[in-house]
């Protein structure tokens, strides 16, 4: 569809949709919610609610040391895990996020766009984080139908001498994405 110069959209959204769980009675779901942004980007919106989980996890990580070493608090044990579940499916996403932004940014690279091979290692690093060549080909078999330790390896070669992956310590030659 055609659009006026008027009508073209900014390159800056003022709000983003996102999904989020939310809890209706005893249940949660998951729903669709829109995020205004203001003069903070949406990384350092996603940063500092990162850290408030990460301490809402140390304080949940306190109370369950205080109602373990007391017997008369027992019955607060389940309540407990069940908050830090619930707690936990925010925190997970979160860690992905930026993998999923580094390697939309890499996607959009000419020499990525055309090689369906490196396109599939660099959305396995991205969904996984730091992945060794074994399990990188498992993955990329399972989105193409087909994969090979050799080819591999030779598309992280060529990923590496162009700075989106670098090799980490790990179970073999284990790669991730370069942030």
């Amino acid at each position: 569809m055609d659009r006026r110069p008027s009508e073209q959209l900014s390159p800056v959204p003022s709000q983003i949709t996102i999904l989020v769980q939310k809890t209706n009675g005893l249940y949660p779901h998951w729903d669709f919610a829109c995020v205004k942004m203001g003069e903070k980007g949406v990384s350092d919106r996603l940063q500092e609610l990162s850290k408030k989980l990460d301490l809402i996890m140390k304080r949940l990580d306190a109370l369950e040391t205080f109602i373990v070493d007391k017997p008369e608090y027992a019955d607060l044990a389940p309540s407990l895990k069940i908050t830090r579940l619930g707690l936990g499916l925010y925190g997970e996403p979160l860690k992905i996020l930026p993998r999923l932004r580094t390697a939309e940014r890499y996607m959009k690279r000419l020499s990525i766009s055309r090689d369906d091979i490196s396109r599939c290692i660099i959305q396995a690093l991205a969904v996984k984080g730091p992945l060794n060549i074994s399990a990188l080909t498992r993955q990329v078999e399972a989105m193409r139908g087909t994969a090979s330790r050799r080819i591999i390896r030779a598309r992280l070669k060529n990923l590496e001498n162009e700075g989106m992956v670098r090799e980490v310590d790990g179970f073999g030659k284990t790669y991730e994405l370069i942030e």
